[in-house]
């Protein structure tokens, strides 16, 4: 009776009452203690009975409490002297205060290496080949060969996070998008600043005209290049455009704002024949002059505590202000261990942006502020989702130790994820049992998660055969949130072991508890 409501421990076998902890690790074996050894368990079993509220039935004290209740190390969960902590949860990329800086910077160094590699290996991030070797800061700079499955379906999910927090959940913001193309006439910053989108055949066409005509190549060259069209570096000039639209949409009243997501280029500092890529999220907020000091703090508030959200680490995130040609603004950082990397900019435009948009047209601008029509001044709050991808990948990475062991060989990389952000919520295996029969509960089960909108990774496909730590190995460094493990248990009684990624807890649990569990605990995740 009580082994099995202790199964949220894990299957943590306890050999005696204080001196040492095993786990089992293969598939569908069993706990075998000795009775005699269990009966301090059994008296704080009784205990627990006595101090359980009148009313509260034993299922709301079961694993889906435990296992959803953080990302903390999985020591917190335990309680009691008779219980050891197994493991002790450290951040990969943060030193003890009691080294030296230049041991904390080499471990820092270190750590970010392993982090990398990690990243690589699990395909968050391409390694690039023949193309040489990346780093943080090549990643960073946009200048490398795009992000891996696991990278794209991250920064997928952070898109979408952030467009709910801006767009979804508000009154006052209109989503939008724009041309990746601009015309000349609509170009910011004079010739050579701003990336042309030219083909080699008009280039050719050009320079056997001015060969035939006496003109100089290279000043018919710039005639050329001022006639063409440019890649957008950043998304102002779209919101700009939607202005009119948005107003009238909005009958005239300020303050509202117009947000995108969306590509940006920008040239290649290292190789000037390649180009950089970005995706930026961008919010345009119009509001009236007397109150533009006043938008400023609160989106700086809600942007840093949206950043901070997500994060393992929030004292990270931090924020910095600047004043660039008389123009207030702020900047939010992320703090590696090799210095702060900018991920958003907050800069107050004034009104000029517009005024030169639209010239001419100075009345079709007003908005309504009260009981006055004013042109709007323009907040411009520019996210960089690439570099929010590379910073939560470095903030989540850690290690457990395995207090058990000192071998370093035996630490485990997990990347702790924020349940919103994880691409993978779930991955499916099998157990011991037969194949055919628990190959088709898996598709179901497969095709039943994903109707809910959680994804799965169907891990029973695979034909390789590996060990459970192996794939706790695996599914640790994607992210994965639970591993579900099908065995012939759920052909005879329907249960199923579920392990948690942030306790290493696993819990045996009915099927069809599964959906409901998984579906509260993401929206618990979601709403704290």
């Amino acid at each position: 009776m009580w082994l099995r409501r202790s199964s949220r421990w894990g299957y943590l076998c306890l050999a005696n009452s204080g001196l040492s902890v095993a786990r089992s690790g293969e598939r569908g074996s069993g706990c075998l203690v000795s009775g005699g050894r269990l009966s301090f368990l059994h008296k704080r079993s009784r205990k627990r009975r006595r101090e359980r509220q009148p009313g509260v039935p034993w299922e709301q004290l079961d694993s889906p409490k435990l296992l959803a209740g953080s990302r903390a190390a999985p020591s917190r969960l335990f309680r009691g002297s008779a219980v050891l902590s197994v493991a002790q949860s450290r951040s990969c990329l943060t030193s003890s205060s009691s080294s030296s800086s230049s041991s904390a910077d080499h471990a820092g160094e270190e750590c970010g290496e392993a982090a990398l590699a990690a990243c690589q290996r699990r395909r968050f991030l391409r390694s690039g080949g023949d193309e040489g070797k990346q780093t943080w800061a090549s990643y960073l700079r946009g200048d490398h060969p795009a992000f891996g499955p696991l990278g794209v379906a991250l920064k997928k999910n952070l898109a979408t996070e952030w467009w709910e927090a801006v767009v979804v959940f508000r009154e006052q913001v209109l989503g939008v998008e724009g041309p990746v193309r601009l015309e000349p006439a609509a170009g910011q910053g004079p010739l050579g600043e701003s990336l042309r989108l030219v083909h080699p055949r008009t280039v050719g066409e050009t320079l056997q005209e001015a060969g035939s005509d006496g003109e100089q190549p290279l000043a018919a060259l710039q005639k050329m290049l001022a006639q063409s069209g440019m890649l957008r570096d950043n998304l102002l000039h779209g919101a700009l455009e939607h202005y009119i639209d948005c107003l009238e949409l909005v009958n005239q009243r300020l303050p509202f704002g117009i947000a995108q997501i969306g590509i940006c280029f920008h040239p290649n500092d290292k190789n000037p024949m390649r180009t950089g890529e970005r995706t930026m999220a961008s919010l345009v907020w119009y509001n009236s002059a007397r109150t533009a000091g006043q938008w400023l703090g609160y989106w700086l508030r809600q942007r840093l505590q949206w950043w901070r959200k997500f994060a393992i680490s929030p004292s990270n995130f931090s924020s910095g202000a600047h004043n660039e040609e008389g123009r207030r603004g702020n900047n939010l950082y992320y703090n590696f261990p090799w210095g702060k990397e900018t991920i958003e900019t907050l800069q107050m435009l004034g009104d000029n942006e517009l005024l030169q948009m639209y010239p001419g047209n100075v009345s079709r601008l007003y908005g309504r502020d009260g009981r006055k029509h004013v042109v709007p001044h323009v907040l411009s709050v520019n996210g960089n989702l690439d570099s929010g991808v590379l910073a939560y990948l470095y903030d989540s990475m850690q290690v457990s130790e395995n207090g058990l062991t000192p071998k370093k060989a035996l630490q485990r990389k997990v990347l702790k994820l924020h349940p919103c952000l994880a691409p993978i919520k779930v991955a499916l295996d099998m157990g011991r049992g037969p194949a055919v029969e628990l190959r088709q509960v898996c598709q179901e089960l497969f095709k039943e998660l994903l109707e809910n909108e959680i994804s799965v990774w169907p891990g029973y496909l695979e034909t390789m055969q590996s060990s459970l730590e192996q794939l706790y190995t695996k599914y640790d460094e994607m992210g994965v949130l639970f591993t579900i493990l099908i065995s012939d248990a759920t052909l005879e009684n329907g249960l199923v072991q579920l392990r948690s990624r942030d306790t290493t807890l696993k819990e045996t649990m009915h099927i069809s508890r599964l959906k409901d569990f998984l579906i509260k605990y993401m929206s618990a995740a979601k709403n704290t």
